[in-house]
């Protein structure tokens, strides 16, 4: 008799627990299916340049600094958190940026010409 009571209170415990695992993993698996629903694709804007900037990387010469177009164009992507590769392919005042940001391309193009005003 006390052999019955103990594997009926034995069988109960495991089948109690099983239900609660079951029930924890189930709710843990939707919630992760509902982050991942919730997680937002963020996409990169163009880097847009202000007249002021522009003159930065333009001297009078209507020549480009590369070199100072890079350095602004990257610290003005910084807030781009995971950005895997970019490069700058210039042709004399055009220039070609290509990025890949999460397995998605991007290519921006830029014609850097000096504008003269009268």
């Amino acid at each position: 008799m006390r052999y019955k009571k103990f594997l009926s209170l034995i069988l109960s415990f495991l089948l109690v627990s099983t239900s609660v695992a079951s029930l924890y993993l189930g709710f843990k698996n939707l919630n992760l299916n509902l982050e991942s629903k919730n997680e937002k694709d963020f996409l990169i804007n163009k880097v847009i340049f202000s007249q002021d900037e522009s003159t930065s990387f333009i001297n009078k010469n209507a020549e480009i600094d590369i070199q100072n177009f890079e350095l602004l164009f990257l610290r003005k992507l910084q807030s781009e958190a995971s950005i895997n590769k970019i490069t700058f392919e210039w042709n004399k005042t055009q220039v070609v940026v290509k990025l890949v940001h999460k397995n998605k391309q991007y290519s921006w193009f830029y014609n850097l010409q000096k504008k003269f005003v009268i």
